[in-house]
């Protein structure tokens, strides 16, 4: 893997062809996120946004105990939670929301605890992939905290409304079996076998059609919000689906097919 010039203390970015890693660096603190290493997950998926040679990202964190163990408190000083709240975005929401409208799939490699905002950046992953020992906690109740609205609506499209309200009301903790039947994890492996799946999977997304991807993408995020698309998410998604049936990718794969060969495509 290449380190790119994106990375730095508490995020490690590194690049392995087409496939980008974003590493929380904060084992010490089981990977908390701080309101820096969140600001460095926009800013190196702002940049990565640009780079169409960067088709697939893997978010995870350092060490084995935790893919992270939520905000981290002691950057909430009394008063800041109800004195910016609806006045500017949290630098958590703003990670999430970067992560989540990135135009290529973004994977959560979950290994260990993934709790809090932890969970809720793993939630705006397109896939979860975990360890068979990881586990998936929302501890509000225990903090006394009122969870944004924003966030409890990403937790309850991953897992339903009935999860939800088990992870809110009880903070619940499900062990990987658990969030695997509900939805929340895509697939459970060992420990061992954990990278070695993750990444396999993102070669082959990889390999993909970008464009495809990317409607498919902007599709399913829409559906995830609402059954019927507003007229503004109607004009994106006709404009994308024009701009991918005119793409070089499109003849590419057509004429793969004809010719009996696997596709090359470029991305445009």
């Amino acid at each position: 893997m290449k380190l790119l010039p994106e990375n730095s203390t508490e995020l490690i970015v590194r690049r392995t062809g087409a496939v980008i890693s974003l590493e929380i660096n904060r084992p010490e603190k089981r990977n908390s996120l701080s309101p820096d290493v969140l600001r460095s997950i926009v800013r190196a998926l702002e940049k990565l946004k640009k780079d169409d040679s960067a088709r697939c990202v893997v978010l995870s964190g350092r060490g084995g105990k935790a893919f992270s163990s939520g905000y981290d408190f002691s950057f909430v000083a009394p008063g800041d939670i109800t004195r910016d709240y609806g006045r500017k975005k949290h630098p958590l929401a703003a990670a999430c929301d970067a992560v989540e409208n990135f135009p290529r799939p973004v994977l959560a490699l979950v290994r260990g605890y993934a709790v809090g905002g932890g969970l809720e950046l793993a939630a705006a992953c397109d896939l979860i992939i975990c360890s068979d020992d990881s586990k998936f906690s929302m501890p509000p109740s225990k903090l006394g905290i009122a969870y944004p609205f924003s966030g409890l609506r990403r937790i309850a499209r991953a897992v339903g409304i009935a999860g939800a309200k088990r992870m809110f009301f009880g903070a619940e903790t499900f062990t990987a079996q658990e969030a695997f039947q509900a939805g929340l994890v895509s697939e459970v492996t060992s420990p061992s076998a954990l990278e070695d799946t993750v990444y396999a999977l993102a070669r082959k997304i990889a390999e993909g059609a970008p464009l495809s991807i990317q409607a498919s993408k902007q599709g399913l995020n829409i559906l995830a919000k609402s059954s019927k698309p507003s007229a503004k998410d109607s004009t994106s998604l006709r404009a994308m689906f024009e701009k991918v049936c005119e793409s070089a990718d499109f003849k590419e794969g057509m004429k793969s097919v004809a010719e009996k060969r696997k596709p090359v495509f470029k991305g445009r």
